[in-house]
């Protein structure tokens, strides 16, 4: 029986790895792009908790069916623990961070540098992301920090929506 769960494990352990790769690739990335970290605020979304969830009631029936599984129940327990990883490493849509050279959203993390456009509101920086406005949490208190270092970086960026003057036209 063990023989037909062989081949399906080790494919398992081969995509997860890939994963696991490209996930650790990105966080690399994500580092460089944004320097040393200031504030990171990482979500704890219904999707993690579902992932963890299944990931336990996994672990219980692979406990519970080990005589089925005896011949690969290692490379079961080593795919969980792999699986149990990816969860942890990956970045949610919602988890957000402020570097001292970039801000980060989810899988998208840009330098100043390199932000389409950008504005100081609230809690947040929010700025252009592929065409969408979307947010970094930033607390009010850091606004003229932050503020004086985009405009050194990128003064011309900055949106002048929210500061007074009327909405731009970007269609």
């Amino acid at each position: 029986m063990t023989e037909i769960f062989r081949p399906l494990f080790l494919l398992q352990a081969l995509l997860l790895a890939l994963a696991l790769v490209s996930a650790v690739r990105v966080r690399a990335g994500q580092r460089a792009v944004l320097g040393r970290i200031l504030l990171a605020q990482r979500s704890r979304g219904k999707l993690r908790w579902a992932a963890w969830i299944v990931l336990a009631l996994v672990t219980v029936l692979a406990v519970s069916y080990r005589e089925t599984f005896a011949g690969v129940q290692d490379l079961a327990f080593a795919g969980l623990g792999a699986a149990a990883l990816l969860v942890w490493l990956q970045p949610s849509p919602r988890d957000s961070a402020l570097g001292e050279d970039g801000v980060q959203r989810g899988w998208h993390a840009r330098s100043f540098r390199d932000l389409e456009e950008w504005r100081l509101t609230g809690d947040h920086l929010r700025w252009r992301l592929f065409g969408q406005w979307i947010s970094t949490d930033v607390p009010a208190a850091m606004h003229p920090q932050v503020r004086e270092k985009l405009l050194a970086i990128c003064p011309d960026k900055e949106s002048p929506h929210g500061m007074g003057k009327p909405r731009p036209d970007y269609a």
